[in-house]
């Protein structure tokens, strides 16, 4: 292989990688969009939440579960979405303490097209885990961002 050869085999690899890179970087900008649609009424001037500027995102397969391990602060109420760029999906979300004690309510959680959110408020200071699960129709997999806020 020359060197011009090499060097071009070198560039169209990287632009294949960075397309990818962008590309993944798209759909998880589009799920933490589809986060914050349900976000929107809670964190209004009526609402009266405020939105926390950090998200968490990643990429799952289908009917694959995550739980997120997170320090919630008894006195506070809090809210937590997650958006997938995924269409006709089944969410489900849940909030659990540290020993697995379920202390969210699921009479409470609201679902939009692309987003599931659920309320929460603490009995005490400590860590707690956000679960959820996303199921595609097509068993693919999907992008999803999780957001949140308080007050």
């Amino acid at each position: 292989m020359t060197r011009h050869s090499l060097i071009k085999a070198t560039l169209a690899a990287s632009l294949i990688l960075l397309t990818s890179v962008l590309s993944v970087r798209a759909l998880v900008v589009d799920a933490l969009s589809f986060a914050l649609e349900g976000a929107e009424k809670i964190v209004s001037d009526e609402g009266g939440f405020s939105l926390r500027k950090d998200f968490w995102q990643g990429v799952s397969d289908s009917g694959e579960g995550h739980a997120i391990k997170h320090h919630l602060i008894a006195g506070n109420a809090y809210w937590f979405w997650v958006g997938t760029d995924s269409d006709d999906v089944t969410m489900a979300i849940a909030i659990y303490d540290k020993k697995g004690r379920l202390v969210s309510d699921d009479k409470k959680v609201k679902r939009g097209k692309n987003w599931i959110g659920i309320p929460v408020e603490v009995p005490k200071s400590g860590t707690y885990y956000i679960a959820f699960k996303i199921t595609t129709k097509d068993q693919t997999e999907a992008h999803w961002a999780v957001a949140y806020a308080f007050k």
